[in-house]
């Protein structure tokens, strides 16, 4: 297994500007009420935004970003035992 303490603690900053017809878009998706400019997103809507575009060929089979950036190359098996470090 890979040495993956020095993964621990890693963060990731991004930002997006929202519009309007984007945050009436995502509310709508919800079939919520829209959000004004500057009021605080609801749960998870983060994952709607705020990410880094990344082209087909920098996929993982699963569709998301390869490990190996932000996240260390590693299988589900040891995810799992990053996790156990990291509850340590």
């Amino acid at each position: 297994m890979a040495h993956f303490t020095d993964w621990l603690g890693r963060t990731e900053r991004s930002s997006d500007p929202l519009s309007d017809n984007l945050l009436k878009r995502i509310a709508a998706t919800f079939n919520l009420d829209t959000l004004s400019v500057n009021a605080p997103l609801q749960p998870l809507w983060h994952w709607c935004f705020f990410q880094e575009p990344v082209g087909e060929p920098a996929l993982g089979i699963d569709g998301h970003p390869q490990r190996g950036g932000f996240l260390p190359e590693a299988d589900d098996n040891d995810l799992a035992k990053l996790t156990e470090l990291k509850d340590d």
